[in-house]
């Protein structure tokens, strides 16, 4: 049997994650968004914050689940396949630093942040003048990677002591230390509809946006290849 739900538009976004779902469509209506579905996932429509679940009647009219009396008639609008209604740009890897179109949808700001950091994103020179002067043993468990526009992502433990941004990774999704998921949000899913490849990370910024870094981008952090990296920077300048 069909099924209808609606929420607000204001919260559109947490329908992201289940654009691969197969055969939903969405219509807008008098501030609200309308899904319909046949037969949907169980747990995943139960897990969506809709504000109403409908049937239809033979006369196009809305029954709210748990009651018998129809309560309005379906939306004249225009029903779309949700992944239309929500489209994702795809990006760019984390070397090209270039950020793409952001979806709407965005990490929220934690009130406190109980996780060590796991990513250390600085500059070229930054990273250059300590990696050259630290020990062999502080820079064994390190890898990093750089982006043709000066920035260098590190990742191992202990990270470096030295200025940048701090980074938390939710599975393969880092998020700036302090921000964490929307309701409704998961790892798994912003995985999919990044379209993130195993091993591969994917950083979300903070208006939406994300750079994708595969697995190769990372390397070992020795002083030949930190070397190597600023050479080949400097020559593509």
């Amino acid at each position: 049997m069909r099924q209808y739900a609606c929420l607000p538009l204001s919260d559109g976004p947490s329908l992201a994650a289940c654009r691969t779902q197969a055969g939903w469509e969405v219509c807008t209506e008098d501030g609200l968004v309308w899904l319909r579905v046949e037969e949907p996932d169980t747990t995943v429509w139960s897990s969506l914050p809709f504000t109403g679940r409908f049937t239809v009647d033979a006369e196009s009219r809305l029954i709210r689940t748990g009651q018998l009396v129809p309560e309005r008639r379906l939306p004249i609008g225009e029903w779309v396949a949700l992944d239309r209604w929500i489209s994702v740009a795809r990006p760019t890897s984390l070397p090209g630093g270039v950020r793409p179109v952001p979806v709407p949808i965005k990490p929220v700001r934690l009130l406190s942040e109980g996780r060590e950091s796991d990513l250390l994103m600085t500059s070229i020179e930054t990273w250059e003048k300590w990696a050259l002067m630290a020990p062999v043993a502080r820079l064994d468990p390190l890898r990093f990677a750089a982006s043709s526009d000066g920035r260098v992502c590190v990742k191992g433990r202990p990270l470096p002591p030295i200025p940048g941004d701090a980074w938390v990774l939710h599975q393969n999704i880092a998020l700036r230390a302090g921000f964490g998921f929307p309701r409704f949000c998961l790892p798994a899913w912003m995985a999919s509809l990044f379209g993130l490849l195993p091993g591969s990370i994917a950083f979300w910024h903070e208006d939406g946006s994300h750079e994708i870094a595969c697995p190769s981008a990372f390397i070992p952090a020795s002083r030949t290849n930190v070397r190597a990296t600023i050479a080949a920077m400097k020559t593509s300048d």
